[in-house]
């Protein structure tokens, strides 16, 4: 043991393993110690004590007072980045593009004109088969969950313009979905309306339901009569 030091148990999938800190470290460092003795990258490495978690920050005496030397770890991978393939209607096609963390959609489709050599065009929009419809420029890419390696499609905003008045030859949307891969999802533009349900006439026709109706508020006039 070090000179001044403290001797922590830590376990880990069922093997306690010993770590000896400083004093004055810090839970990073421990944390650093503890991947050392586990053999898991730190980075990869959560250490808890009594159900709570010990943040890198603060320091060992005052995340853990004599008598909490007993530890337990989680190793947990990185989240898996997200992959994108992304398209053109000219045949381009870029694969393997990993969008950064909090990237908005106007800035993924920045990285879609330089990944396949797109003149930038202030016009310029994303298109997703997943979705079914235009990624808004202000939203997060995350926001819409897209799947890995789910294919994107770089198109003209104002050939969209172009189609919404008319021109459906110029429809870009229905060039990106008939790319090959699996149908998209219908468009809510496209989507039939809902039927209303069917009601059953009335017995007796239009009388019939008039006399029926006039009997009901006869009843209530009765019941609302004072005594």
């Amino acid at each position: 043991m070090r000179k001044g030091g403290r001797c922590f148990e830590v376990r880990l999938g069922g093997v306690t393993h010993s770590v000896t800190v400083d004093r004055s470290a810090s839970v990073r460092e421990l944390r650093a110690a503890a991947a050392l003795a586990t053999g898991e990258p730190a980075s990869e490495l959560t250490l808890l004590c009594r159900g709570q978690r010990l943040v890198d920050d603060t320091a060992v005496a005052d995340a853990l007072p004599d008598g909490r030397e007993r530890l337990l770890a989680i190793a947990q991978p990185p989240p898996m980045r997200r992959r994108l393939t992304l398209r053109d209607l000219c045949g381009g096609c870029v694969h393997g593009v990993e969008p950064e963390d909090g990237c908005t959609v106007s800035e993924m489709c920045r990285v879609a004109e330089q990944s396949l050599g797109v003149e930038p065009n202030a016009n310029g929009a994303l298109f997703s088969r997943h979705v079914g419809q235009l990624l808004r420029p202000e939203l997060l890419l995350s926001d819409y969950a897209l799947p890995n390696e789910s294919e994107v499609f770089l198109i003209s905003r104002s050939a969209v313009e172009a189609e919404a008045n008319g021109d459906r030859a110029a429809d870009p949307i229905a060039a990106a979905a008939s790319v090959g891969g699996p149908d998209p999802p219908r468009r809510a533009v496209d989507a039939p309306m809902p039927s209303r349900p069917s009601v059953a006439p009335p017995r007796g026709g239009v009388a019939g339901w008039i006399r029926t109706a006039a009997a009901r508020t006869c009843v209530l006039l009765r019941l609302r009569r004072p005594q």
